[in-house]
């Protein structure tokens, strides 16, 4: 059944002049893969600059001072600031606010939006606090490469909440992004794997791999 956010949504697509609609995404996937990367590289860099404090970096064992600024919460407070910056200049610029002819509505969310969104914007923000804090022990490529398994989960939410029906090239991404989280887990997991395997993968996968 076709919903009413469907249509409203295929209204306004479909109103574009055809140069817009074929600019468009790729513009805007190309600005998605660039912040999330300077994201997470900016968030690195920040959490590898160490300065001299008051305190030892573990407090009673080391007489270290000089630490690295590993807080994740903080850098989850700076992403979720930056994102309330959209605020002023949606409502303000009006910038990316949609017109009565493409959306009747308007643009302010109804209550039933608030109350259907809480919780995926709760879990977000859970997903958030919890890569921020994997990305102080992991390296930045390792973490993006891994962030890549969201797509598996959307996949299989779509289709079991949704309704979506996935095609054959569907499965076959999706195939191909669960081989690459594999092998991204263990070469980050085994440093040592990667520049062994394709010198003397026979002899030396048990040298790699560490021993009790």
């Amino acid at each position: 059944m076709i919903t009413e956010d469907e249509i409203v949504r295929d209204k306004a697509i479909n109103s574009d002049g055809p140069e817009k609609k074929a600019a468009s995404p790729v513009f805007w996937a190309a600005i998605m893969l660039l912040s999330g990367t300077c994201t997470t590289l900016f968030a690195k860099v920040q959490f590898d600059i160490s300065a001299k404090g008051l305190d030892t970096c573990n407090v009673g064992d080391d007489d270290e001072y000089n630490c690295k600024f590993q807080k994740p919460w903080f850098s989850v407070l700076e992403m979720k600031c930056a994102m309330a910056l959209c605020a002023p200049i949606f409502y303000g610029l009006g910038w990316g606010r949609p017109d009565l002819q493409s959306d009747p509505r308007g643009h302010s969310p109804s209550a039933e939006a608030l109350k259907a969104v809480w919780l995926p914007a709760l879990l977000d923000l859970l997903n958030t606090v919890l890569g921020n804090i994997g990305l102080v022990w992991v390296s930045s490529s390792i973490y993006q490469m891994t962030r890549g398994s969201v797509v598996i989960f959307s996949a299989i939410l779509s289709v079991q909440w949704l309704g979506k029906t996935l095609r054959s090239f569907h499965y076959w991404s999706i195939s191909f992004v669960v081989m690459a989280v594999i092998l991204v887990g263990v070469a980050g997991t085994y440093p040592t794997l990667p520049t062994c395997l394709p010198t003397c993968l026979p002899t030396c996968l048990p040298t790699c791999l560490p021993t009790e």
